[in-house]
């Protein structure tokens, strides 16, 4: 019986001397995958950052700015005795940049404190324009999208369907008639559609009616209120 103890025991530590090893082993080879993978990652930024860098700051450049372009004046043309035949006219108007972090509620918001300082005569909107307006209310898209039928917010495997198509159905659920807008509310819409027309980094004119002296000079007093906003100088055509 002592014999067969001593035998076992010799077994034992055999095979805890054989784990003890193997596990070493693997021990060793996660720390050579990890280093090697680090020894990868420094190559790599090396690569990036000092071999190539310079090709790397003109990509990350193109990503991340916008060059905008706008109208420049335009010459005037005289006849043979200096009269003026085509002249140009200079106006202030409203320049909207779209940044890519305004939404379309604030845009609404925008547009309707807007109109406390400009003027929109006669405001023409389409059917979509008013439902665009209407659904810019991040309360009443919610609740709109919420009456929705299952199948038109949510795929067959269970997963929620594009933003774009949840919001193509849910404008495809509004009736304008009911929508029932003032001609007042109207030109709040006019001005939105005209600042969601805008692509992101993108700048455009805002058509309003013509900004008089003190109109133009509130404006410029309120600009902080209205991001993205600047008064501007266009030219209008003018024939002698």
């Amino acid at each position: 019986m002592a014999q067969k103890s001593k035998r076992s025991k010799k077994a034992n530590a055999k095979v805890r001397k054989f784990d003890n090893r193997w596990i070493t082993r693997r021990l060793y080879l996660l720390f050579s995958i990890v280093c090697t993978l680090f020894l990868i990652l420094i190559a790599r930024l090396g690569y990036m950052q000092i071999t190539h860098q310079g090709f790397y700051t003109q990509k990350l450049a193109k990503a991340t700015k916008k060059h905008l372009t706008r109208g420049s004046l335009r010459g005037q043309i005289y006849d043979a005795s200096g009269q003026p035949l085509v002249e140009n006219v200079d106006k202030k108007v409203l320049s909207f940049t779209r940044s890519n972090k305004f939404t379309a509620e604030e845009m609404r918001q925008t547009a309707q404190l807007l109109l406390n300082y400009v003027s929109v005569s006669n405001p023409q909107v389409t059917k979509r324009q008013e439902i665009d307006f209407y659904l810019a209310n991040s309360e009443v898209y919610k609740e709109v999208v919420d009456k929705l039928p299952k199948e038109e917010r949510i795929d067959t495997d269970g997963n929620p369907l594009p933003e774009a198509t949840i919001y193509q159905h849910a404008v495809d659920s509004i009736e304008t008639e009911k929508l029932g807008y003032t001609e007042e509310e109207k030109k709040a819409i006019y001005l939105f559609s005209q600042m969601n027309a805008v692509e992101n980094f993108a700048s455009a004119t805002i058509v309003t009616d013509p900004m008089s002296e003190e109109q133009v000079t509130t404006v410029k007093d309120h600009l902080k209120e209205f991001p993205g906003f600047e008064v501007i100088t266009s030219w209008d055509r003018k024939s002698g």
